[in-house]
């Protein structure tokens, strides 16, 4: 077979079967460059989380937290409009009294998330959810706080810390972020073997078809 004929057949029936792939792959690249991150994170809708000080008298249980936690490798401090805490691994506790924190109610959510809108929203539904998901993977469990424009807030129920928020712009980029990647299940890795195997045979695709411009494109002498 000549080498025409075999580039000829094998760009043709690689842009067939991948063509379709290469073409999500340069679509969403080009959505992902033309798009803020910012704008697709949703920071023009929630403020920045502002910085309180943190005072001793505020975590006077921290000693005795130690003491019944000494294998402790990780310790968090903050507080906030639910009170004073201390984290340790996912134990939240009250850091005046050592008592480990109940979730915060669901009036207790939607105050945080409405204090945290830059512009008012109007309000759609708030729900408690037990279990990470495509869409969030944070503290659990978690309030998640609906608004009528597509924003989720989601906010720790033992925290009181808004972890996240999702609009309907970031679903769908993570959407094309997911057809991108090829992990159509958990939109997260980029290291697995069926995209190598088709990022691999893409390549081929273009390379089949820069080898046979010499004999498409005819060049004229002078």
């Amino acid at each position: 077979m000549k080498p025409q004929k075999f580039f000829s057949i094998a760009h043709k029936y690689l842009a067939l079967i991948f063509g379709f792939q290469i073409f999500l792959w340069v679509g969403s690249g080009l959505f992902f460059t033309i798009v803020p991150i910012e704008k697709i994170r949703g920071e023009d809708l929630i403020k920045d989380r502002a910085n309180i000080a943190l005072k001793d008298d505020d975590f006077t249980a921290l000693n005795k937290i130690l003491v019944l936690n000494p294998n402790s490798q990780k310790i968090e401090l903050y507080s906030n409009s639910t009170g004073s805490i201390i984290r340790i691994g996912d134990d939240f506790f009250d850091g005046k009294s050592g008592i480990k924190r109940e979730n915060i109610s669901k009036e207790n959510a939607i105050s945080i998330a409405n204090s945290a809108l830059k512009k008012a929203q109007i309000f759609s539904s708030a729900e408690l959810v037990g279990k990470e998901s495509v869409e969030y993977k944070g503290e659990i469990p978690a309030w998640k706080v609906n608004y009528e424009n597509g924003l989720s807030v989601y906010i720790g129920a033992k925290s009181g810390e808004i972890i996240t928020r999702r609009t309907n712009l970031w679903r769908f980029y993570d959407t094309l972020w997911s057809l991108h990647i090829m992990d159509w299940k958990n939109h997260e890795s980029f290291n697995h073997n069926f995209i190598r195997i088709v990022a691999g045979l893409a390549f081929l695709t273009v390379i089949f078809g820069i080898a046979l411009i010499p004999y498409r494109v005819k060049f004229r002498r002078k």
